[in-house]
């Protein structure tokens, strides 16, 4: 049976102030030093420093890609580096400029709490590695940190990204890649500098293995604080999911072989751009009713995903020295 799983952090990136000075002295002597290792992890010096001075990744796994990448002093002239990249534009940095531009954010951290979480040996050493930075500080330094990027993620497990028509209800930006087979492998929903982006993709197709599985997944890009998160409007009420079988069922008289193409562009180029595809008004105005109204998949709970889970996804990371400080905020 089809089932999702709970809400995750897939991705995470923060500017963070250093206002305390012992967390300040320590995270500087820690580059001055230029050590190769840290908690048995080797550290190695990125090509990635385009934007701060030093920038370093601790490799918990290189062939899995689990890292974490810490930068410090930001660079002058950070906004015309920005501004005059020319590099792969879906990996394009995740970089708050005015955080970058403000001498009060000089580290920068990013990586993958699933990643880090899915062995706990990882996972114990990043939560150690903080523990060294920051001290006692590490509550206050975090709390005011700038999140300037988040991805919150469900996986599905038993459904192939082939058997979904996902649009988005507040654009029509929309963008896939294929593999060699001509098989979808993921779909993008929104435009890659807003925002918000839904990137829906294949992680059969990624990592291997039989049982189909899809990644749902909400990226934010956009200043925020661990409090401001919880008054984050749920971003996956925007989505419209349906299944491609249960929306072929009862298409009466003699419309099945149409309404078969019809379903079918959808998947390949959306919702909106193959309603856009006809021509009668009536026939669009139609269709569309048919697909709007048709039940979401009964796996397919935004309202719970993100009311009832995001609280836990967020504690998940450990990014506090104890859980129970996260309930002094507001949600």
């Amino acid at each position: 049976m089809p089932a999702a799983s709970p809400l995750f952090v897939d991705k995470i990136a923060l500017t963070i102030a250093l206002d305390n000075r012992d967390a300040r002295d320590r995270i500087h002597a820690w580059y001055r030093d230029d050590p190769d290792e840290i908690r048995g992890y080797r550290v190695s010096a990125t090509r990635g420093g385009r934007f701060y001075g030093v920038s370093k990744e601790i490799v918990f796994n290189a062939e899995t890609h689990c890292k974490l990448l810490a930068e410090y002093l930001p660079r002058g002239g950070a906004r015309a580096i920005l501004q005059s990249y020319e590099g792969d534009t879906e990996s394009e940095p995740d970089v708050d400029i005015e955080a970058v531009t403000d001498t009060r954010r000089p580290f920068r951290i990013e990586f993958n709490p699933a990643q880090l979480l899915a062995v706990p040996e990882y996972q114990a050493a990043f939560v150690a590695i903080m523990r060294d930075w920051f001290g006692d500080a590490q509550e206050a330094e975090l709390s005011n940190a700038n999140i300037t990027r988040i991805d919150f993620a469900t996986d599905i497990e038993h459904v192939d990204i082939t058997d979904l028509v996902i649009a988005r209800n507040d654009t029509t930006v929309r963008s896939a890649t294929y593999g060699r087979d001509g098989r979808i492998e993921t779909i993008y929903l929104g435009d890659k500098n807003s925002n918000l982006r839904f990137a829906i993709y294949d992680k059969r197709a990624q990592r291997g293995g039989m049982v189909p599985r899809t990644r749902i997944e909400a990226r934010i890009k956009q200043r925020l604080t661990f409090e401001s998160v919880y008054e984050y409007h749920n971003p996956f009420e925007r989505l419209l999911i349906r299944e491609i079988d249960k929306l072929e069922v009862g298409t009466g008289r003699n419309g099945r072989h149409y309404w078969g193409w019809f379903v079918c562009a959808c998947q390949l180029q959306g919702l909106q751009k193959a309603l856009g595809d006809i021509r009668n008004e009536n026939t669009r105005r139609e269709w569309r009713r048919r697909v709007a109204e048709r039940e979401a998949p009964t796996w397919w709970n935004p309202q719970s995903l993100w009311n009832d889970e995001l609280r836990e996804a967020i504690n998940r990371i450990e990014l506090w020295p104890t859980r129970r400080r996260v309930r002094r905020f507001r949600y």
